[in-house]
């Protein structure tokens, strides 16, 4: 079995860095394959609404620690703009992948494949380039009409 990392990625928020250490420990990946047992043993609204929650959480705080902490962020993009979109990209994946899950201990290894995959992807789409072809940043601007006033 690998070595767990003991040093911390140095992170500029560390209000992100916090939480995701936080999230990322022993406790709460026991946590989220006790929920899984337990909505697979008896699977009621409530214990469905408990482990939805729990993963949804985990996601969106491990997508904010590859912005924010480990830099996957776009030069020309806000980094809280760019998490939101790779928050919506991840819970798309999420949802389409949450049916494949069988082990309720891979759970939590799971989520952060998602959450990074997302973020990678969403940054490949922003700074994908065309073949041949240089990419123009333009802002998009309204236009004003004059009532000839």
């Amino acid at each position: 079995m690998p070595r767990a990392r003991t040093t911390r990625t140095p992170c500029p928020n560390s209000e992100v860095d916090t939480v995701y250490h936080t999230i990322n420990t022993c406790q709460a990946s026991e946590y989220l394959a006790r929920l899984h047992l337990l909505y697979t043993s008896d699977p009621t609204d409530d214990t469905r609404d408990e482990l939805l929650k729990a993963c949804l959480a985990r996601l969106k705080k491990t997508v904010r620690y590859h912005v924010h902490c480990r830099g996957i962020c776009p030069s020309f993009m806000e980094p809280e703009a760019f998490a939101d979109d790779s928050w919506s990209l991840s819970i798309e994946k999420f949802w389409r992948g949450m049916c494949s899950l069988h082990r309720p201990k891979q759970i939590p290894a799971w989520l952060d494949r998602v959450a990074y995959s997302a973020v990678v992807e969403e940054y490949r789409s922003r700074v994908r380039r065309v073949k041949g072809c240089p990419v123009r940043l333009e802002g998009i601007e309204k236009e004003v009409q004059s009532d000839g006033d």
